[in-house]
C-alpha cells in the first residue's frame, strides 16, 4: 500500500512514538476539563462571566499545545486516504479499464465510515504522522518549535490563574466592598496596600469605591505572584481546600518557571533551581514535557475551580433571575 510505504512499524515505531511523546502535545480533546466545564455551568452573574473566560483561556492551552500534533494527523489522514483510494483504483482498473474514478471514491469513502477500512485509514494515519514528526524533530528548528510551543503554553497556563484570580478579585469586592475590611485587618494582606495609595484612590474616586474597590486595590497590588494570591484569596474566602490548591508543589514551579520563561528566555538560574528543587543545571534551557504541560493545565483548572466555587456564594443571581 503506498500510503503506508513510509510507515514505520515494530520496534522502530515504539521507539519513535516514545521521542514524539517527549516533544508534542497529543491529547486534542477537552475531556480531561469536564470538571472546569461543569463548573462553570452551574456559576451565576458576574462569577459565571468571570468562568467562562477561564474555561475560554484554558481551551485555547489545550487547543494551542496540540495544534502541531492535529495538523500532522489531519495531513497523514489525508495522504492515508488518497494512498487507499490509489491502491484501490490500480486495483479495479485491471478488470475495468473504463473505471469512473469517482464512483470509486465514493464507494472507498463509503467503506471508510466504519469497520476494517476505517481501522486501517485511523491506523495508518497515526503511524505516518509518529514519522512525520519524528522526521521534523530531526532538524534543529523543529526540535526548538517543539519545546517552544510547549513553554508558551506553560506561559499561557499560570496566565489563566493569573487573569481568573485577579477578574474575580475585582468581582469580588466590587460586589461585596466591606470586604475590603479583612483584606485591611488580615496580617498577610494589610501590608500589600499603602494607606497613602488609598487615600489618593478615594481622592481620585470622590471618596466613593462602593462600585470600584475591586479595580482600586487590584491597582494597588496585582495578582501576578502566587504568594500574594494565596495570602488575598485565604484571607477573603477562608476555605481550606483553595489554600491546599493554593500550595502545591507542582503550582509553585509553574509560578516559578512562567517567570523564568518570560524574563530570563526559560534559561535556568542558581535563584530558580534552589526555589523549585528541580533537578536542573544552572546555565541550561529549561524545557517542559506535554506530561508536565497536562499537569500543570490540571493543577491550574482546579485550583481555579475551587476559587470559583468558594466565592460563588457572594455573587447574587442576574437580576433576570439566571443561573
Amino acid at each position: 500500500m503506498s500510503a503506508s510505504s513510509a510507515q514505520p512499524d515494530g520496534e522502530k515505531l515504539a521507539e519513535l512514538r516514545s521521542r514524539v511523546d517527549e516533544h508534542f502535545f497529543s491529547r486534542d480533546t477537552l475531556d480531561a476539563l469536564d470538571f472546569v466545564f461543569d463548573t462553570r455551568n452551574r456559576l451565576r452573574g458576574k462569577s459565571r462571566e468571570v468562568g467562562d473566560v477561564f474555561a475560554h483561556n484554558l481551551i485555547a492551552v489545550v487547543t494551542t499545545a496540540s495544534s502541531t500534533w492535529v495538523f500532522a494527523r489531519r495531513t497523514a489522514m489525508t495522504a492515508a486516504y488518497y494512498g487507499l483510494m490509489g491502491v484501490e483504483i490500480g486495483l479495479r482498473k485491471k478488470y475495468d479499464p473504463a473505471l469512473d474514478h469517482a464512483e470509486v471514491q465514493k464507494k472507498l469513502h463509503e467503506a471508510l465510515q466504519e469497520g476494517k477500512w476505517k481501522e486501517t485509514l485511523e491506523k495508518t494515519a497515526a503511524n505516518l504522522a509518529i514519522g512525520n514528526l519524528a522526521d521534523f524533530l530531526e532538524d534543529e528548528i523543529g526540535r526548538n518549535c517543539a519545546t517552544n510551543v510547549l513553554l508558551q503554553c506553560a506561559v499561557m497556563t499560570w496566565s489563566a490563574l493569573e487573569i481568573l484570580t485577579a477578574d474575580l478579585f475585582v468581582a469580588f469586592l466590587n460586589q461585596n466592598p466591606k470586604m475590603t475590611a479583612t483584606l485591611f485587618a488580615d496580617e498577610h494582606t494589610k501590608k500589600l496596600y499603602s494607606p497613602k495609595e488609598i487615600a489618593l484612590s478615594l481622592e481620585e474616586h470622590s471618596y466613593d469605591l462602593s462600585n470600584k474597590m475591586g479595580d482600586v486595590l487590584l491597582g494597588l497590588c496585582r495578582m501576578d505572584d502566587l504568594v500574594k494570591m494565596r495570602a488575598i484569596y485565604e484571607a477573603l474566602l477562608k476555605n481550606v481546600v483553595i489554600r491546599q490548591q493554593l500550595n502545591t508543589v507542582e503550582l509553585w514551579r509553574l509560578f516559578k518557571s512562567r517567570n523564568l520563561i518570560v524574563h530570563r528566555a526559560a534559561v535556568v538560574d542558581e535563584l530558580f533551581r534552589n526555589s523549585t528543587g528541580l533537578d536542573v543545571k544552572v546555565g541550561d534551557a529549561l524545557k517542559i514535557t506535554p506530561a508536565q504541560l497536562e499537569e500543570y493545565i490540571l493543577i491550574v483548572g482546579h485550583a481555579g475551580v475551587e476559587i470559583l466555587r468558594g466565592a460563588e456564594q457572594f455573587f447574587p443571581p442576574d437580576k433576570g433571575g439566571a443561573t
